[in-house]
């Protein structure tokens, strides 16, 4: 079984998703634990030489749809430029 990628692209892509409302918040942190336990589970793997990044900005997104981490346009700017 080939092992995906998750890269910093990908999560700019759901990030930028969530900006234009076309994913909510709690969308997001969903998509955000699932790579996280794919990732566990061995299912994914993180783009190398990126991984600590990865799982600080997945960590960040998985607690988005709790009310005092809900993300803003600002916080998800943010997040999308930590990922460049």
């Amino acid at each position: 079984m080939e092992v995906k990628i998750l890269t910093r692209a990908a999560i700019r892509e759901q990030i930028t998703r969530f900006q234009s409302g076309s994913l909510t918040g709690k969308a997001l942190a969903a998509w955000a634990f699932k790579q996280f336990a794919d990732q566990e589970e061995e299912l994914l793997d993180y783009e190398p030489d990126q991984e600590e990044l990865i799982a600080d900005v997945l960590d960040d997104l998985m607690w988005t749809d709790a009310a005092p981490f809900a993300l803003d346009a600002t916080a998800a700017q943010a997040l999308a430029e930590r990922l460049q």
